[in-house]
C-alpha cells in the first residue's frame, strides 16, 4: 500500500525472548538503484553476525517512505522470508530511503540480574532490583540508505526528506540532517519514545569496524551530538525502562546508516553496492 505523507519519521530493534531480556539486533539494508529491490537482513550488535529474522506474526509493521510516498506492510503482508533469509521491498523512488520494523508490543519476564543489566544501558544508576520484574518491551529499528535513480532515467530527481523525518514507531531516533551526506562532522539526533521526546536519555553512536564509541546525554528537547569522524557503517542507540506499577516499561531504539567516504557495509548498517 502507497501513501503520500507528511514528512516524519524514523527508529530500530530488539528482538524479545520469553522471560529473558531482549538481545539488541541492527537493520541490515543492502541498497542499490530505484530499479532493484532493497534487501533487508537483520545482525546480532553483540556478535555482528546475520541472525533470523522474527516471525511474521511478531511484526507488527514494516515500512519503506522515500521521496514523499511510503509503503507499509503489517504481518499479514509481509509473505515469506527468502531462501537466503532476506526480505525483499521495491524502494519506490530515488532518493534518500528511511526502512523500518516495529514489533508488537511482547510482556516479558525478567529476572532481577537481566532487568539490572537492561537498566545499566540506560543509566539508571538508582535502579537496583532483587527480584523479577514484568516489562512491556517495545522494540523498533531503522536504517536509512540513498538509493540512486533507475540507469534508464538517471536524471530522475532525489529528495532526502525522509532521513529527518520522524515516523512515529515505538520509539525512534531521528536525526537533525540526512546522516549518508556527512563526511566528518557532528550529527545532531533526537530521541523519542511514544512520540514524546525523552529528556536526558543515554544515547550511543557506534562506529560498527573500529568499534569505536561516544555516548551523550540527551539535552531537555532530547538532542543528543555525535562526531561522525570515520566513514562506513555506524549504529546509534539508546534504551529506557520506567517502572508503571506492577509492570514496567521497556523501549529500545537502534537506527543505522553508512557515512560517506566507504560503500562497503561493515558489521551493521547500510551497504550500497557499487
Amino acid at each position: 500500500m502507497k501513501q503520500m505523507f507528511r514528512p516524519l519519521l524514523l527508529v530500530s530493534f530488539l528482538a524479545t525472548h520469553a522471560a529473558l531480556a531482549a538481545q539488541p539486533l541492527a537493520l541490515h539494508v543492502v541498497a542499490s538503484t530505484v530499479a532493484e529491490p532493497l534487501v533487508l537482513r537483520v545482525r546480532s550488535i553483540d556478535e555482528s553476525r546475520e541472525i533470523a529474522w522474527p516471525h511474521a506474526a511478531d511484526i507488527r509493521w514494516l515500512f519503506v517512505r522515500v521521496s514523499g510516498t511510503q509503503e507499509n506492510r503489517d504481518s499479514n503482508e509481509l509473505g515469506n522470508v527468502d531462501t537466503d533469509g532476506a526480505r525483499r521491498v521495491m524502494p519506490g523512488a530515488a532518493g534518500t530511503a528511511l526502512v523500518g520494523v516495529d514489533l508488537h508490543t511482547t510482556l516479558e519476564e525478567w529476572s532481577a540480574a537481566e532487568a539490572n543489566a537492561f537498566a545499566a544501558k540506560c543509566r539508571l544508576d538508582a535502579v537496583c532490583l532483587n527480584k523479577p520484574i514484568s516489562v512491556r518491551h517495545s522494540v523498533s529499528a531503522a536504517s536509512i540508505v540513498p538509493i540512486a535513480p533507475s540507469p534508464a532515467d538517471p536524471q530522475q530527481p532525489r529528495n532526502n526528506q525522509a532521513a529527518t523525518s520522524k515516523s512515529g514507531q515505538s520509539a525512534e531516533i531521528r536525526p537533525l540532517m540526512d546522516p549518508t551526506l556527512i563526511s566528518g562532522g557532528d550529527l545532531a539526533v533526537r530521541v523519542y519514545v511514544g512520540g514524546e521526546a525523552v529528556a536526558g536519555a543515554q544515547v550511543r553512536a557506534i562506529h560498527a569496524s573500529s568499534g569505536h564509541i561516544q555516548t551523550a546525554q540527551a539535552d531537555s528537547k532530547g538532542i543528543a551530538i555525535f562526531n561522525v569522524d570515520l566513514p562506513g557503517d555506524w549504529r546509534i542507540d539508546f534504551h529506557t525502562l520506567v517502572s508503571l506499577g506492577e509492570v514496567w516499561q521497556a523501549t529500545s531504539s537502534t537506527l543505522t546508516f553508512l557515512a560517506k567516504g566507504s560503500n562497503i557495509s561493515a558489521e551493521a548498517g547500510t551497504e550500497v553496492k557499487p
